[in-house]
């Protein structure tokens, strides 16, 4: 996954059309982050340093290198606690306190993050798939 889909994924999960997330990145038009989008410009630090800032829990090791998680975790005790977009926490693994209540809007938010990146991964694959096949008969 390139900087450019991850950055698309950020968008989609903060639940953000291109307009209103192109001004959170400081782009003064929409047509800026859709030329981003198509390769026509390159990420810059100001882009990232406003996405930061908009939300602090993205991980920039994430967007930038595809390394870890979207979000940023933090462990409490022997517990491993998500922080979802929404700035609530879900909290998963090893559970020792009976009582811990898991926010299930938080669980329903990761849910349809999940099925919306799946859509993307797929229709992604589908695009490798034919250009493969373009690739294959171009070859013979």
């Amino acid at each position: 996954m390139t900087d450019r889909e991850r950055i698309e994924h950020v968008r989609i999960f903060l639940g953000l059309n291109k307009t209103a997330f192109s001004k959170i990145l400081g782009y003064t038009t929409p047509q800026s982050y859709t030329s981003y989008l198509s390769g026509k410009s390159g990420v810059s630090i100001n882009m990232i340093k406003s996405l930061i800032n908009h939300n602090p829990k993205i991980s920039i090791d994430w967007v930038l290198k595809g390394q870890g998680q979207m979000l940023l975790n933090s462990d409490i005790s022997s517990q491993e606690k998500i922080i979802n977009g929404d700035g609530n926490n879900t909290q998963v693994g090893h559970f020792t306190n009976s009582d811990t209540n898991i926010n299930t809007g938080s669980n329903n938010k990761e849910i349809e993050y999940l099925k919306k990146e799946i859509e993307l991964l797929k229709q992604s694959l589908k695009d490798k798939e034919r250009l493969i096949s373009v690739l294959e008969k171009n070859q013979k």
